[in-house]
């Protein structure tokens, strides 16, 4: 706990979520996971630049919907694992937006990749199952 205290006396989130607001869609494990669901590798490219676009604007969106939220996750005190989730959500979210633009819109297809991408990724809490 003193630990958390410390870590948000220099911002409203921890550094782990702030890396994951930004830093989730690493195109490597992007493309990977378009491959092993065998799409066009043509698309690769373009669909992890449209993921690194998108990713810029995560974090006020995060900041806009946690003040939607009673209480806001983000305030003290700060609710790790409801912060973990409303910032998967938004990240879910804007993957299956930016697949769509590529003709990618099976639910098993993006679950699946979007999946494989986030156990890439080093959660900040224990993943909520």
């Amino acid at each position: 706990m003193i630990l958390l205290s410390f870590l948000l006396l220099f911002g409203d989130i921890p550094l782990c979520y702030q890396r994951m607001e930004t830093q989730f869609f690493n195109p490597n494990v992007v493309s990977q996971a378009l491959s092993l669901y065998r799409y066009d590798q043509s698309m690769w490219n373009l669909a992890t630049r449209d993921l690194t676009e998108t990713s810029r604007t995560i974090p006020d969106e995060v900041q806009q919907r946690a003040r939607k939220m009673r209480p806001n996750p983000l305030k003290r005190p700060f609710n790790a694992d409801a912060t973990q989730a409303l910032i998967e959500q938004l990240l879910y979210e804007r993957f299956v937006l930016v697949m769509a633009k590529y003709s990618i819109t099976d639910p098993t297809d993006l679950k699946g990749m979007f999946h494989y991408i986030q156990q890439k990724f080093p959660p900040c809490t224990p993943r909520l199952q």
